[in-house]
């Protein structure tokens, strides 16, 4: 067994206090390209060490969706379990040798810009949403070219009335620290 996935997630039950009550937030995503699909040599495990995919693309699609799947899969869970919302603010490495689970990545793999993985979760999200297991979903997707320092949080985040008494407290992560951005720049 090869560990390729990991999610970092804080749950907060409906015996935590508002705003928190019934919310779940993913803080970290990583993954390595070590799933092969059943027909690749690497999987068959008659391939040397040294030898490399046999189908490269094949495999990477693969990986892809089962990821997508474990993801989809939490998100139903969690659902059924009663929580009201899953905060999702997750960045890519700054370079492939930056760890965030996994310590180290195989040179070869490629280290999403945060616009591809902005479209990636959208994409995911999108799914969610036509499959039924959530209603809707709001983003501060970026666009191409902007930078990180300018993203915003999303309006919805505070309720109807702009409120921070809205705006569930995560320890740590990137929300966290962009919320903390906002309140510094007044805004």
């Amino acid at each position: 067994d090869v560990a390729f996935l990991s999610l970092v997630v804080a749950e907060f039950g409906p015996d935590a206090p508002a705003p928190n009550t019934n919310k779940a937030y993913l803080s970290y995503v990583d993954s390595v390209h070590l799933y092969h699909q059943k027909s690749c040599l690497l999987r068959k495990g008659t391939a040397l060490c040294s030898s490399t995919c046999s189908n490269p693309d094949a495999c990477t699609a693969e990986r892809k969706l089962v990821v997508r799947r474990i993801i989809l899969g939490y998100l139903d869970s969690i659902r059924r379990r009663g929580f009201e919302a899953l905060y999702i603010w997750v960045m890519p490495p700054n370079d492939l040798h930056h760890d965030y689970i996994f310590h180290m990545r195989p040179i070869s793999q490629h280290c999403p810009k945060p616009c591809q993985l902005d479209a990636w979760y959208s994409k995911l999200l999108n799914v969610a949403r036509e499959e039924g297991v959530i209603s809707g979903f709001d983003s501060n997707a970026q666009d191409e070219g902007d930078e990180e320092q300018d993203r915003t949080l999303p309006s919805s985040l505070f309720g109807p009335d702009m409120s921070l008494r809205h705006v569930p407290q995560f320890p740590g992560g990137l929300m966290l620290r962009a919320l903390e951005a906002a309140l510094e720049a007044g805004g």
